[in-house]
C-alpha cells in the first residue's frame, strides 16, 4: 500500500483520514502501533498500523528497528535512529498516539520515562500536549 500524502484526524471518532495518490483517494483508519522494547542483546521494535474502518482491514504503515530512545549523532550524522523521533513522525504523519507493549513492567517502565522525558518530544510546536505516546499493556 502506497503512504499517505495527508491525514486529518478526528478527535471525537478518534480516527485519522489519510489521503493517497490524488485526493480523491481517502480511507478512514483507526490507528495503532506495537512497541518491543530493545532487551539484551536484541534491538527493540516499533510498528505502526491502521484498520480501515470500513473494510475493516489492517494496513502496517510503518516500522522501525531501534536501540535506543533519542537519535544518536556521530560527526553529525545520525548513526542509530532512536524511537522519540519515528514517535513524532507518527504523530505528524498520521495522528498516531496509541501504542501497545507486553514486555516485564520494569523493562517498559525504564523505556517509557525515556521516551516522556526525551527533548525530541518537547516543545512540538502547540500541540505538544497531544503528541505524548500512550502505552496500553496487551495483557
Amino acid at each position: 500500500m502506497d503512504k499517505p500524502r495527508k491525514a486529518t484526524f478526528n478527535a471525537k471518532r478518534e480516527t485519522s483520514t489519510l489521503y493517497f495518490k490524488d485526493f480523491d483517494d481517502s480511507r478512514e483508519f483507526y490507528l495503532r502501533g506495537g512497541v518491543c522494547w530493545p532487551e539484551g542483546d536484541s534491538d527493540g521494535f516499533a510498528l505502526l498500523g491502521g484498520q480501515n474502518v470500513k473494510g475493516n482491514r489492517v494496513h502496517i504503515f510503518e516500522e522501525l528497528e531501534f536501540v535506543t530512545v533519542d537519535d544518536i549523532i556521530q560527526d553529525g550524522q545520525i548513526r542509530y535512529h532512536g524511537l522519540s523521533s519515528w514517535l513524532n513522525r507518527a504523530w505528524s504523519k498520521y495522528f498516531a498516539k496509541l501504542y501497545f507493549w507486553e514486555q516485564p513492567q520494569d523493562l517498559h517502565k525504564r523505556f517509557s520515562l525515556q521516551v516522556y522525558r526525551s527533548s525530541s518530544l518537547i516543545g512540538f510546536g502547540f500541540l505538544s500536549w497531544q503528541i505524548l505516546p500512550s502505552f496500553l499493556s496487551g495483557n
